[in-house]
């Protein structure tokens, strides 16, 4: 739970900045006011299914069986074909199979299973009992993710058939296209995978219209291969991420899982167009390929008006200055006090001419409440014996990220409207342009009240102990956000984007 003290931390020493902090003299560079990136227009609902099965380590002679683990499988992937997730294939078209000894032909026997294609299985095994009742016993997870695109609608268990999903050329994700804004910077996300894990040889074709850096965000090197498998189109693997099915040539094929993100900085200089180079190596520093990104640089930003109640939330990209209509009027970004006494207002968005609007989506933050006594694991720090009594007892409110059940399925492994179920920092509601929103008086803080304590029979009382500590962010918070999301379609990179504001309401 020290999480969420961590950021409570921190959501009060923001608070606290954002009001009290003296404003700056220096005419330094006037930030913008509003957050800017690529997006998702996929949403995904994962559903679950679990399965089991077992077989005896030792058959009725006492005599140990080897084929036990392989027994046990055919059990588990038996009990999915009664469930519609598999069924019993062929060596032409399988999942997955098994051998076991023919006791008579003392030759192997195999059975193959099918995968149903919107399913994706993992599996675990142990074993129970102990001498001549030993068990083995193997749980097969199967998760089936339907993908919908909440622009239009569009529903598939194969992400890729929508439109708005991310484009992969095997497990790498590169875009062809992007845009930055003239004397701004972007990031260009480049995902590798299938062994692919840096880039050299990085260049721009004009370097008086953009320049570009590459820092490596995360690297995976692993020695690991992907599991080949066949369906009626032929040997595939299935990618940590990226597209559904990857087809290979052959059974012997291997494909390592070593993976990385690269992040490309990208800086208008001036007006124009250029075109980043670079190869792609694997984990050997072997070239594997070659991309292009053709980047445009040009004044074209997202949005080109954005009024609440009439007042701008953009106060323009002169440094130093700040229009008179600017909803914080004096108070720009640079002096790190902005807020409005407003309470609601219509809001009113004019995209740029190179965007067309999407969706708005207005978000509220929301508490979130946790009781150690209801986690299923209470028990095993807080119990009474005839020596002890141990008490350990944790209780959080929050209005910071925590997971939540968006969709009410039961878990939190989807995304829905493009938000996160594992992450909710805002609840959003989908508002129509012109029309009117409310502000929230609801702050980002986190209250959080921890102890813990042994008490023992009076013969020990001397090792008694007992602590508490109370986390409080609530009070130093003067000012409520609210997010206002707004979804973009970038007509040159023919890609979706997102523009985030979010407007300080003073409160009591």
């Amino acid at each position: 739970m020290g999480n969420f003290s961590k950021l409570g931390a921190i959501a009060m020493a923001f608070a606290l900045s954002v009001m009290f902090m003296t404003p700056t003299t220096v005419k330094a560079y006037q930030a913008h006011d509003y957050s800017h990136g690529t997006t998702s227009v996929i949403d995904s609902n994962v559903t679950t299914v679990k399965v089991s099965g077992s077989a005896p380590c030792y058959d009725a002679a006492g005599k140990y069986d080897k084929d036990a683990r392989s027994k046990a499988s055919i059990n588990a992937w038996l009990a999915a074909t009664q469930k519609g997730i598999a069924t019993v294939g062929s060596a032409y078209n399988y999942y997955t199979y098994f051998g076991v000894t023919n006791p008579t032909t003392s030759e192997d026997e195999y059975t193959y299973f099918s995968l149903n294609e919107a399913y994706r299985c993992s599996s675990t095994s142990d074993t129970t009992g102990s001498g001549k009742d030993l068990t083995v016993n193997v749980y097969l997870t199967f998760t089936k993710t339907e993908y919908k695109n909440s622009i239009t609608g569009e529903k598939s268990y194969s992400s890729k058939d929508l439109t708005g999903s991310t484009k992969y050329v095997g497990d790498n994700s590169i875009p062809t296209k992007a845009t930055v804004y003239t004397g701004d910077y972007e990031s260009i996300y480049v995902y590798l995978g299938s062994g692919n894990v840096n880039i050299k040889h990085l260049k721009s074709s004009n370097k008086k219209a953009v320049q570009v850096k590459s820092f490596v965000e995360e690297t995976i090197r692993t020695s690991s291969y992907y599991d080949i498998h066949k369906d009626s189109q032929g040997y595939y693997y299935e990618p940590d991420r990226g597209a559904d099915k990857v087809y290979v040539s052959g059974p012997d094929v291997k494909v390592n899982r070593s993976r990385s993100v690269i992040m490309l900085r990208v800086f208008g200089k001036k007006t124009g167009k250029s075109v980043i180079s670079f190869d792609i190596v694997n984990t050997e520093g072997v070239k594997t390929g070659s991309a292009k990104i053709t980047v445009v640089s040009n004044t074209s930003k997202p949005i080109d008006k954005i009024t609440l109640g009439g007042k701008s939330l953009d106060q323009g990209d002169t440094v130093g200055t700040a229009d008179s209509n600017y909803i914080y009027n004096k108070k720009n970004v640079n002096t790190y006090y902005r807020y409005t006494t407003m309470k609601n207002g219509k809001l009113k968005v004019t995209p740029n001419k190179d965007y067309k609007l999407v969706r708005i989506q207005v978000g509220h933050l929301e508490k979130y409440k946790y009781d150690s006594s209801t986690d299923p694991e209470f028990g095993d720090t807080n119990y009474t014996t005839s020596d002890v009594t141990k008490t350990d007892r944790t209780h959080i409110e929050t209005t910071s990220s925590h997971k939540a059940d968006l969709n009410g399925d039961g878990d939190y492994d989807d995304v829905v409207n493009g938000i996160s179920e594992s992450s909710v920092l805002y609840r959003y509601k989908t508002v129509k342009n012109n029309s009117k929103i409310k502000l929230s008086k609801t702050p980002q803080y986190t209250k959080e009240t921890s102890s813990n304590s042994t008490t023992y029979s009076n013969s020990n009382a001397s090792e008694n102990s007992y602590y508490s500590r109370t986390d409080n962010s609530k009070g130093g918070c003067l000012a409520a956000p609210t997010s206002i999301r707004i979804t973009l379609y970038n007509k040159i990179t023919k890609d979706y984007e997102y523009v985030q504001y979010v407007v300080w309401k003073k409160i009591k």
